[in-house]
């Protein structure tokens, strides 16, 4: 039945495999420089996907501790201001600790810390966040001192990969240093470790092309006439079981883990990186959540009063513009009304003169005429008089006479 079950899973995966298109396969295997039509070199290759390497590069540049994993609104702080933020927190939790019946985070200390002027009230669990954090290092108020950028390496064919030192036979930088300093233990292990990376990197390589793998073990030049133990033997060919529980091993608790440290989050509630083990009941995790939980109740009572200002706010323009609405139709009513009750004399006095005996009535005659016969819109008519007035009026009065019957003609 087993054999049976087995044959089938077979037969299913055969036929998923069969359905992918070639183009599919091909497309794929010239990605990652294995389709042989299209194969290059490695050393080219790698300036391929310069882009990629660097990118894997920046992720394990030198950190700066816990700086690094504090929130943008602490960064971008002045030192000043970061312990500022810090005095005035920390001077919630003494008089807390002083009044147990005082809360740290009550409403009243909510609005003194927003008073500061610098800090917004979505920031407020990320600072309280940020001061856990400091109480333990101090180094999280210092802004960290810039990356030096690496002298680029000149004349030279491959830069690339000189710059990562896994590819390179001689790396230029632990060269550099060793011979600076060839008594340092510490430069000495570097290159040492590259030493027996790059070698193990060209065995397997020989091992590839040799087409076998249990037949070639990396040992010693017989050259040197060493004697080697079975274990010795593992340790320079550690399988493929070794090199992943060492990985494992080296990111939780190795460099690697440190220079990993800035991108793991802040946990808000007690400050720590959450990747770091704790005791989720202790009496200091509990006392830190009560605390986080009254600031959240005051954060909740300050936004109410926010939106309960925003909706009176609301209201009062919503009420300001229907009462302004109102007071434009009224005016626009009382305008038209002015309006009719004089166009009876209007059109009497146009129909009784031309265009240049109504050009020689009064500034203020005038005026009637644009803004209620005519109802023409002109800033500040009460101020236009004399030749600048008569301006206005004629091309309106061009085009009444142009649309009407001929002056002196009665209007019946």
């Amino acid at each position: 039945m087993l054999s049976f079950l087995l044959l089938l899973l077979f037969l299913l995966h055969s036929q998923v495999l069969n359905k992918i298109k070639e183009d599919v396969w091909a497309h794929s295997h010239h990605l990652v420089n294995l389709r042989p039509s299209t194969r290059v070199p490695f050393a080219q290759y790698i300036l391929m996907v310069k882009d990629v390497v660097d990118a894997g590069d920046f992720f394990y540049r030198p950190r700066h501790g816990m700086f690094d994993a504090m929130p943008a609104c602490w960064k971008k702080l002045t030192e000043a201001e970061r312990r500022k933020v810090a005095a005035v927190i920390g001077s919630f939790y003494d008089k807390s600790r002083a009044d147990p019946m005082k809360e740290p985070w009550s409403l009243c200390n909510l609005k003194t810390f927003l008073n500061l002027g610098f800090v917004s009230l979505d920031d407020v669990p990320k600072f309280r966040a940020a001061y856990l954090a400091t109480r333990g290092d101090e180094s999280i108020f210092v802004d960290p001192p810039p990356v030096a950028d690496t002298a680029p390496v000149t004349n030279n064919n491959h830069p690339l990969l000189d710059k990562h030192d896994g590819f390179a036979l001689k790396p230029t930088k632990l060269i550099a240093a060793y011979k600076a300093n060839p008594g340092d233990s510490k430069i000495q292990g570097q290159l040492f470790v590259h030493m027996t990376n790059f070698v193990c990197h060209e065995h397997c390589i020989a091992v590839k092309k040799a087409r076998a793998v249990k037949d070639i073990i990396l040992q010693p030049s017989a050259a040197l006439d060493v004697e080697m133990t079975h274990l010795q033997k593992k340790f320079l060919n550690p399988s493929m079981e070794d090199v992943q529980l060492s990985d494992i091993i080296d990111q939780s608790q190795g460099e690697r883990a440190k220079k990993k440290e800035a991108k793991r989050k802040q946990d808000f509630i007690s400050g720590n990186i959450n990747s770091y083990s704790r005791i989720m009941n202790g009496e200091e995790s509990m006392e830190l959540v009560n605390d986080y939980n009254g600031l959240a109740a005051s954060l909740a009572m300050m936004n109410a009063e926010k939106d309960e200002k925003k909706q009176k706010a609301a209201a009062e323009k919503k009420k300001t513009e229907e009462e302004n609405e109102k007071k434009k139709a009224a005016a626009e009513a009382k305008e038209n009304e002015k309006a009719a009750e004089l166009r009876p004399g209007f059109e009497r006095e146009l129909g009784e003169s031309d265009a240049a005996k109504i050009l020689k009535l009064s500034d203020m005659r005038l005026r009637l005429y644009i803004r209620f016969f005519f109802r023409v819109k002109v800033v500040n008519l009460a101020k236009v008089k004399g030749v600048e007035l008569r301006d206005i009026v004629s091309p309106l009065l061009d085009t009444h006479y142009a649309s009407s019957a001929a002056p002196g003609d009665k209007i019946g």
